[in-house]
């Protein structure tokens, strides 16, 4: 099979100002230079843990409008009933405060107050990304509150319909957040599933980025090294929710698998999870990472040099890890056969997404690397 190298030709922009350490959420006030209207755009559970009043605290003159109604995997309706909660009133910035389905939520609001009176017309727009408009967008400065998505530093936006079982994404240079606070110490609460759930996440975004035709020699590194880094972490991840060296490490690794795949788009472990997720409702971190050392293999499989040797070799222990993370981050994978996933492999070889791994891989192919995985994943449960 052949193989393309990384490309000769390329470009790398990401224009997200990042600020990174335990307490960096102070630089907010510094950060939100607009002095106009503010749309704080949280969920229900930060503004029991009291994030949402320390932020507007840290805001005391400006006028600020609280939203912290975001669930996740937000679906299209979703954003139509926050556009129509809004109006007619329009934000002159907006802060996300939460994980990566508040992030993304915030970046879709944005991009909609741009389309000139066609925010109900969403789901249309998104069917035909070449009338995606040009017009600038409400700048967003993003709060991650997990350590997995990297939304703070990507120009896309995840959306649902799940009454369709399908899976919409914006992308647009457009969508990059102005800024981002990443402060591991907002993820200190966060419960295992969660941080599971997240580090499992970003662990399929660095494979992909790296397993990816469109890989640049940026990417790259940034990839390399969040992959790296989680190989040394993943199993110690349990033992360690309440290490702060642990969070910072998590928080780390996830923004450089964000700004890796701000660069090369994810590859065939996200397509494969986008109908799990639709259909069955399985975390995106797991439904995206428990093929990953599959697919690793058969990279190292390959007939081909470069392809072969792309990935360092994942071990025993972490692939033992990974399993374990994936079984506490989506319980649900007790209820999945492969005979029922075989059923979605068409799904899973999504244009855009699929076609980016360097190998080629029939639906056979796909429907044994699924297999093996869920045969791993029970074992380790078991």
């Amino acid at each position: 099979m052949t193989q393309q190298a990384p490309n000769s030709t390329w470009a790398f922009a990401n224009p997200v100002k990042i600020f990174f350490g335990a307490g960096i959420l102070q630089k907010l006030p510094e950060t939100v230079t607009i002095r106009g209207e503010i749309l704080l755009l949280t969920s229900p559970g930060h503004t029991r843990r009291g994030l949402t009043e320390r932020i507007t605290g840290m805001l005391p003159d400006r006028k600020i409008r609280v939203v912290d109604s975001t669930t996740p995997n937000p679906q299209i309706e979703d954003i139509r009933k926050l556009l129509i909660q809004l109006e007619p009133w329009k934000p002159d910035a907006i802060v996300a405060a939460g994980g990566g389905s508040v992030i993304d939520t915030a970046k879709a609001i944005a991009f909609a107050l741009g389309l000139k009176g066609n925010e109900k017309n969403l789901k249309e727009i998104l069917k035909t990304p070449t009338s995606l408009h040009h017009d600038p967008i409400t700048p967003v400065v993003a709060i991650p509150t997990t350590s997995g998505t990297g939304s703070e530093v990507t120009p896309f936006a995840t959306l649902w319909d799940l009454e369709e079982k399908r899976k919409y994404s914006i992308d647009s240079p457009r969508l990059f957040p102005a800024a981002a606070l990443v402060d591991p110490e907002l993820t200190y609460s966060l419960p295992l599933a969660e941080t599971a759930a997240t580090a499992l996440d970003a662990f399929a975004q660095a494979f992909d980025s790296l397993a990816n035709r469109r890989r640049t020699p940026i990417s790259e590194l940034f990839a390399r090294a969040s992959f790296s880094g989680l190989l040394a972490i993943l199993p110690e991840i349990e033992q360690g929710l309440r290490s702060p060296g642990i969070r910072e490490l998590l928080s780390r690794f996830s923004l450089l698998s964000g700004l890796a795949i701000s660069q090369s788009r994810t590859s065939l472990s996200h397509a494969i999870s986008y109908p799990l997720t639709a259909h069955h409702r399985i975390p995106h971190g797991a439904a995206s990472a428990f093929v990953v050392p599959q697919l690793a293999d058969c990279l190292g499989n390959s007939s081909n040099r470069v392809n072969a040797t792309l990935l360092p070799s994942i071990p025993q222990d972490v692939r033992k890890a990974l399993c374990t993370l994936v079984n506490q981050a989506s319980p649900e994978f007790a209820a999945l056969d492969t005979g029922g996933l075989g059923s979605l492999v068409p799904e899973m070889n999504q244009p855009g997404r699929a076609d980016n791994f360097p190998e080629e891989l029939s639906t056979p192919d796909l429907e044994s690397i699924i297999a093996r995985a869920l045969n791993d994943i029970s074992s380790v449960r078991n």
